[in-house]
């Protein structure tokens, strides 16, 4: 435990330093909607529509290869590999990125999911660990997004919907990049809004995706049309 505590400080020390030897940094924020109002996922779950007795117990997704661009041109980038965020920790949705000062910026692009070569560089630890319950085989690799819950559309006896989407190999290919055009503050809110996935999958037809497939290609590209720009 003494070990732990010493690994944090050591690691906020780092990051406080790069930070000041940079001049600054970038707070950019991960916050979940479903038709512009915010939730947050409880242990119990989280009811987002009453009328499709709509409820969401689970959502995690990786973003990866974090970049801040001016004009087209990179001017600040994460340097970890991934990050797991979890719509029921908000210790996890909030990721800083060292910045040079006066350094000014007008589009963030990042991954959603994890690309193919960590997919298949082997054990990895933090927020790539197998343990968090984002990873399949080692043959299928890291699920990139998942989605769990209930509504009252599914015709399965459960009435429930899980999607594990995830893949890094042709043709099912599930990584997206997503760009959004920022204002440059020091601070950045990024929403994902699920309604932008609800109105479009069928949950009477398809309830289930939970390996790499066409179907799970299709959703992914529902994903990186789901997030949007909040301005602080």
């Amino acid at each position: 435990m003494l070990r732990f505590y010493i690994t944090l400080v050591q690691l906020f020390l780092f990051t406080f330093f790069a930070c000041a030897q940079k001049g600054g940094f970038v707070s950019i924020s991960f916050q979940h909607q479903y038709d512009g109002k915010r939730f947050i996922v409880s242990d119990s779950g989280v009811a987002i529509n009453t009328a499709k007795d709509l409820k969401i117990n689970v959502l995690k997704y990786y973003v990866s290869h974090i970049r801040l661009f001016s004009s087209g041109t990179i001017v600040a980038q994460d340097t970890a590999l991934a990050h797991l965020i979890d719509a029921s920790d908000t210790n996890s949705t909030s990721i800083i990125i060292p910045i040079h000062k006066n350094v000014v910026y007008d589009e963030i692009r990042f991954d959603l999911g994890i690309d193919s070569t960590t997919n298949v560089s082997g054990v990895l630890g933090g927020d790539l660990d197998p343990t968090k319950g984002m990873y399949w085989t080692w043959q299928s690799g890291y699920i990139n997004f998942k989605l769990e819950g209930n509504s009252k559309q599914c015709t399965n006896p459960k009435k429930e919907f899980i999607y594990h989407i995830g893949g890094y190999a042709h043709p099912y290919s599930c990584i997206r990049e997503v760009s959004l055009k920022v204002g440059g503050s020091s601070k950045a809110f990024i929403v994902l809004e699920l309604k932008t996935i609800f109105d479009h999958v069928q949950l009477d037809k398809e309830a289930n995706i939970m390996s790499p497939s066409q179907n799970a290609t299709s959703f992914s590209k529902l994903l990186d049309k789901s997030f949007i720009v909040k301005e602080p």
